[in-house]
């Protein structure tokens, strides 16, 4: 009796410990509502699947140990600048060139080059694991805000399919910036919905060194704290320019423009969509738009495995299909009931969906992919909360969202 009682005691320690640790995580990341009694199930479900989605990255990278080849591409500018050859692509009596697109994706690997020269890569992979960990963190907390507010299942798969998605695990465990990239931009949509002007301020400046075209979402939040609070707006302002102007005046001085040379590669390297003569016809226009989101993004919501280039060659699928049509009812609920920060979800999406369409190469990388992918599934989720109200019992309810919880992260598992 005393062994047993002994041991009931460590464990109720160990659950003190570990409901501590969540609670000091929570707020040193500026997370709301973590510590609500109702929520405690589905708390500790986030942080086991934080703690899951570090797991499978370290047995993808120990098990594939893949490279990609743009990621090797990106971190010679690194490598090269600890060896003393400038932060370019090294060729003797040319200007230094400015061949990546992503700031972070260089800043990062040069701390481990800094290290050891040639580790970059792998720092950067290495770094990416609290960075997934960090994600299912700031999912759990936008789901459970109240401006978003999904019910728990519904919850679980948002953090699931950034735990266990291959696209959201591949790209940054093969040495790119991806892993970053979603963490930041999920980051900044929870400090708008949950309106901290620093944090924001900060999560924007650092959307604009992850990747250039975050400036949509940039000006978008611009907007919106404009409106809400226009004597915010200064400030969040100033904190975005002062994470990320540094850069820019950089990026001036030593290669004569912040632009990267890899967008005006991109820009005069590929056949765009408007250089055929169907363009002027309305339903090419349709069908252009169609095929990139029902074969290019939207596809990736169900099962796919895109390799690194690979176009899925005509083929569609049907669960990606059924996640698009419930993204977009979920988009009209949120317009109905004037839900603003799922508002600017929807513009986000809308926008990237025409950029990916109309204004990227013919060939819609698949690293791009992945943050706008989250972002769509949390309108799905929200179109699904939209359908479950027709079952009339609230327990029925939630065990339909939890068997569809089970398949669909089954589908990824």
């Amino acid at each position: 009796m005393y062994n047993f009682t002994r041991r009931c005691g460590r464990t109720g320690g160990l659950h003190r410990s570990l409901t501590q640790c969540m609670k000091k995580t929570g707020a040193w990341l500026g997370l709301d509502g973590l510590d609500n009694p109702e929520d405690a199930l589905v708390v500790r479900a986030g942080f086991a699947l934080a703690v899951l989605a570090m797991a499978v990255r370290v047995l993808f990278w120990a098990y594939t140990q893949r490279y990609q080849d743009d990621a090797l591409i990106t971190c010679l500018h690194s490598l090269n600048f600890v060896k003393g050859l400038g932060l370019s692509h090294y060729r003797p009596g040319e200007p230094p060139l400015h061949g990546f697109t992503s700031p972070l994706s260089v800043l990062i690997p040069l701390v481990g080059d800094l290290i050891r020269p040639g580790f970059g890569v792998d720092f950067l992979k290495l770094t990416s694991i609290p960075a997934a960990a960090l994600t299912v963190l700031y999912l759990l907390a936008l789901g459970l805000h109240q401006s978003v507010r999904l019910p728990k299942p519904l919850i679980i798969v948002l953090m699931g399919y950034a735990a266990f998605e291959h696209h959201q695990i591949s790209f940054g465990m093969s040495g790119m910036e991806t892993q970053f990239s979603i963490c930041i931009l999920v980051a900044s949509v929870y400090y708008c919905a949950a309106w901290k002007p620093t944090a924001l301020g900060i999560s924007l400046g650092l959307c604009m060194l992850v990747r250039p075209d975050y400036g949509f979402w940039t000006v978008m939040v611009g907007v919106y704290a404009l409106l809400k609070e226009p004597w915010q707006f200064p400030r969040i302002v100033l904190i975005a320019f002062a994470v990320y102007g540094p850069w820019l005046l950089f990026t001036t001085y030593y290669y004569g423009s912040p632009l990267p040379n890899t967008i005006v590669a991109k820009g005069l390297g590929y056949r765009h969509w408007w250089d055929t003569a169907e363009t002027k016809d309305l339903g090419y226009f349709k069908s252009h738009l169609w095929f990139v989101l029902s074969r290019q993004l939207h596809v990736m919501l169900g099962p796919t495995f895109c390799g690194k280039m690979l176009l899925f060659h005509g083929k569609e699928s049907s669960i990606g299909n059924l996640m698009f049509v419930l993204a977009v009812l979920g988009s009209v609920v949120a317009l109905i009931r004037r839900q603003m920060l799922v508002i600017l979800v929807v513009v986000f999406v809308f926008i990237y969906s025409l950029y990916f369409a109309f204004l990227c190469p013919p060939i819609v990388f698949h690293w791009y992919k992945p943050p706008y992918l989250l972002l769509m599934l949390i309108l799905s989720l929200r179109g699904i909360q939209a359908v479950s109200v027709c079952i009339p019992s609230q327990k029925l309810r939630t065990g339909v969202m939890a068997i569809f919880t089970v398949a669909y992260l089954s589908l990824f598992i």
